[in-house]
């Protein structure tokens, strides 16, 4: 079966599709004790834009993509203090 959600654990990854309209955040998935997955949706749309991004093909304001790795560092560093509105994802396929 195909995965319907795209997992990344690299908060710029993640940052650049907090910022991007196309896709939908799912929340944060604990992976182990130390380390948190960002949960997004489509999948083959992250794929794309994240293969766009590493590849320095992709377009984003400036402003957006600092806005949110803040809101990524927040999601990160602050959701073992309080969950700030983010939704633990439990259930999802891999």
């Amino acid at each position: 079966m195909e995965r319907e959600f795209f997992c990344t654990a690299d908060l710029y990854s993640a940052a650049f599709l907090l910022a991007n309209p196309e896709v939908q955040f799912h929340g944060l998935q604990t992976h182990n004790a130390h380390k948190k997955l960002f949960v997004f949706s489509p999948r083959q749309r992250c794929d794309r834009l994240v293969l766009n991004l590493v590849a320095g093909r992709a377009d984003i304001n400036a402003r957006s993509f600092c806005d949110a790795i803040r809101r990524a560092k927040d999601l990160v560093f602050g959701a073992d203090r309080a969950q700030k509105g983010v939704i633990q994802v439990t259930n999802f396929t891999t």
